[in-house]
């Protein structure tokens, strides 16, 4: 299986992102990855991790607003989230961006 996700990482790239938020600095939806026409992002996989407690649920979704993976409750400090997609992951809508939104 890991060689799946090399094969795939060499041939369309590697593209990651991070994304710290505070209740001061996210007031709505943060884009982590950009998309471009007429390509489609694949998510293979997701990680977050709650380091201070909020009454929100988060989630990732495309800009289309069609949803990719969550919710997420973050009412609990240190919780944690993986999410694996697999070698071949999960497709965006063709030429939208990856967001992460309350």
């Amino acid at each position: 299986m890991a060689g799946d996700y090399d094969k795939l990482r060499r041939a369309h790239a590697n593209v990651s992102g991070s994304l710290r938020v505070t209740a001061d600095t996210m007031m709505g939806a943060a884009v982590l990855v950009t998309g471009k026409a007429n390509h489609t992002i694949y998510v293979q996989g997701v990680h977050m991790q709650v380091t201070t407690p909020s009454p929100d649920e988060w989630q990732l979704t495309d800009s289309a607003n069609v949803a990719v993976a969550g919710p997420f409750p973050t009412d609990t400090d240190g919780a944690m989230f993986d999410r694996d997609f697999g070698a071949f992951g999960v497709p965006l809508t063709e030429g939208k961006d990856l967001v992460f939104q309350p």
